[in-house]
């Protein structure tokens, strides 16, 4: 069983963008932990390699009225690190102009009319992204991004300067994504490379 100390701040916290600190609550956490969507076994002196993966966005909601804490959803997807693949890339610097806040979207499969994040999305609609990284330079690459922990398979990332104006809470046709790159295949065990452009 995982277990995080409920709610208070010297325990398990999050820090918001706004330099606020709040507890980080787990319901029925001090009951069951956290739950895992998939069991594993372990055979006698046998090793594993698996990662407990939570999209944070989706994960971890702040209610208001619930201030100091924060709730974590308590199920958590289980990877088996021997199963899936990464993408990394870096970003051509020609694209990131004054002013832009850069970001790279994950949408699983071909898409070609790729979409901001929305909560409120039906569960049917293919263009709406797996991940997204708000991207920072740094010595070794401009701008870089990774996803990891992917399932084998096809893929697309797409690439915004409006990535401060995504909010998973709502539709944002503000959004514009350019370029789009497409056919990013994805297999176990090994990181495939996707420069932007």
């Amino acid at each position: 069983m995982l277990v995080v100390a409920d709610g208070d701040p010297g325990n398990s916290y999050i820090m918001l963008s706004d330099g606020t600190m709040h507890g980080l609550q787990v319901p029925s956490g001090f009951e069951s932990g956290l739950k895992l969507v998939s069991g594993f076994t372990v055979s006698s002196s046998g090793v594993v390699d698996y990662t407990i993966d939570f999209d944070l966005r989706k994960a971890i909601t702040c209610p208001p009225g619930q201030a100091p804490a924060c709730i974590l959803k308590p199920a958590e997807k289980l990877v088996d690190n021997t199963t899936v693949g990464n993408i990394q890339g870096a970003v051509d610097s020609t694209l990131i102009p004054a002013g832009c806040t850069p970001g790279v979207y994950l949408y699983s499969g071909t898409v070609t009319a790729p979409e901001d994040m929305n909560s409120t999305a039906a569960s049917s609609d293919t263009n709406q992204p797996q991940a997204s990284k708000v991207l920072a330079a740094n010595t070794s690459t401009p701008y870089y991004y990774q996803f990891t922990f992917l399932s084998p398979g096809t893929y697309t990332v797409a690439f915004t300067c409006q990535a401060a104006q995504d909010s998973p809470d709502q539709a944002d046709n503000t959004v514009t994504f350019n370029p789009v790159k497409t056919g990013i295949m994805v297999t176990a065990n090994q990181t495939t490379t996707a420069n932007i452009p």
